[in-house]
C-alpha cells in the first residue's frame, strides 16, 4: 500500500522556503550531514559534467549530503543519455524513418528523449532543479531564528526593564 498525502518535505528545504509553518524539525527524522560528494565511477564524462554544474549550487544551498548521492547521479546519467540520443537524432536528421514494409515510424531516440526528459523532471523536482520546485525556495538572508530563541530574547528584555 503507498503512502497518503504528500511527500514530506526535508528540513533543508523547508528552511530554504522560510519554514512557513514555523515548525522546528523532529527530533526523529535523519538529519544527514553535509559532505563532499564524489561522482561516482560508472558516470561518463558528459554525466560527470553535469555534475560538477549541478553540486555547486547544492553544496551552496546546504542540500547536498552523501545519502544524495546515488540520486544525483541517476539525475547526471539520464542527462547524459538525453544528450546522446539528442545527438544521435540530430545525426539522423528526422524524427521518422521508414520500416521495410513502407511504414513510417518514429525513431528509437525520440522515445529516449521524451523518457529521459520525464525522469530529470522528476529528478530535478527531487532538488529544486524545476521552475515550480525551486519557485517554493526562498533564500535565507541569515540565520533562522527559532520560536523558543525570540521568546528568550523578549522575557530576557522584559526583565531589564
Amino acid at each position: 500500500m503507498a503512502a497518503r498525502g504528500r511527500k514530506p518535505i526535508p528540513f533543508p528545504q523547508k528552511d530554504l522556503r522560510g519554514n512557513p509553518g514555523k515548525r522546528s524539525p523532529k527530533d526523529s527524522v535523519i538529519q544527514p550531514k553535509a559532505g563532499s560528494l564524489i561522482p561516482p565511477k560508472w558516470l561518463d564524462e558528459a554525466a560527470r559534467a553535469e555534475w560538477r554544474r549541478q553540486i555547486k549550487e547544492l553544496r551552496r544551498l546546504g542540500l547536498a549530503t552523501t545519502f544524495d548521492r546515488v540520486a544525483l547521479a541517476c539525475y547526471c546519467q539520464t542527462y547524459s543519455r538525453m544528450v546522446q540520443a539528442e545527438e544521435e537524432l540530430r545525426e539522423a536528421g528526422s524524427l521518422t524513418f521508414d520500416t521495410p514494409n513502407g511504414a513510417v515510424q518514429q525513431r528509437p531516440e525520440v522515445g529516449i528523449i521524451n523518457t529521459c526528459q520525464k525522469l530529470l523532471q522528476s529528478w530535478g523536482a527531487e532538488f529544486g532543479f524545476t521552475p515550480s520546485s525551486r519557485s517554493r525556495l526562498a533564500y535565507p538572508q541569515g540565520r533562522h531564528e527559532d520560536e523558543f530563541e525570540a521568546f528568550m530574547k523578549t522575557k530576557s528584555s522584559s526583565r531589564r526593564d
